[in-house]
């Protein structure tokens, strides 16, 4: 049985999820790949069964039910999640086991690979030192590009809404155990969603979503490639 399953939620990423499965595959804790695909029209698919360790299919019902699918798939001890862009740095799947050993969950540092000097220092900001320090404070809160979960606590606490749900089971969760923040689970990831706007695109995706789901209205977003 794999210590850590890793689970890569991707619709029409053919561009980018072969170099995030092969920098899986070269792991030195060697993890359980699995793809959910969101019912490419590309080939993501084709790519993913060269590559990944099991693809399976999502059931329409946007990311956070992607994200259950690939749970549910899973036979580690601990589901990883990463984005299909992402590039995990070879000890990320053992930094994740250690972070784990006294936590339910935990996440790290986005660090952009590609973007301009704006675009990469606003992630370095607002991806890692923001977190970072919210974190030595107590509010640990968790990055859907880079998160990992004990198995049996994510099996019992699901994701539950559709957007923003990195967030919200975040807040749920620091209610039940240890929740961590760590610079060892720093990740890769591109800047190409936040490149027309940073801080337009947070404000809109992030803050309204908080806002809606505090006002009991999650949206019902749904993810994709661009």
């Amino acid at each position: 049985m794999p210590e850590v399953s890793v689970v890569v939620c991707a619709r029409n990423e053919e561009k980018d999820i072969g170099e995030c499965l092969k920098a899986l595959r070269a792991q030195t804790l060697k993890p359980e790949i699995i793809v959910v695909d969101g019912h490419s029209a590309d080939n993501t698919v084709n790519i993913s069964k060269q590559l990944a360790d099991k693809v399976v299919f999502d059931n329409k019902a946007g990311l956070a039910d992607a994200r259950n699918v690939g749970a549910k798939a899973a036979a580690g001890k601990i589901v990883a999640y990463c984005d299909a862009d992402c590039r995990p740095l070879p000890e990320w799947t053992a930094n994740i086991a250690k972070l784990l050993e006294d936590g339910i969950a935990a996440s790290g540092p986005l660090v952009a690979y590609d973007g301009g000097l704006k675009l990469r220092w606003s992630f370095r900001i607002w991806a890692d030192l923001v977190p970072r320090f919210l974190g030595k404070i107590g509010f640990n809160n968790l990055w859907g590009a880079n998160m990992a979960f004990r198995r049996d606590v994510l099996l019992a606490n699901p994701f539950s809404v559709r957007f923003i749900e990195d967030y919200e089971i975040g807040c749920r969760l620091r209610n039940i155990g240890k929740v961590r923040f760590s610079k060892l689970m720093a990740i890769p990831a591109s800047t190409r969603r936040f490149a027309k706007s940073f801080y337009w695109t947070c404000f809109k995706y992030y803050i309204v979503g908080a806002i809606k789901i505090k006002l009991g209205r999650p949206d019902s977003g749904y993810y994709s490639a661009s």
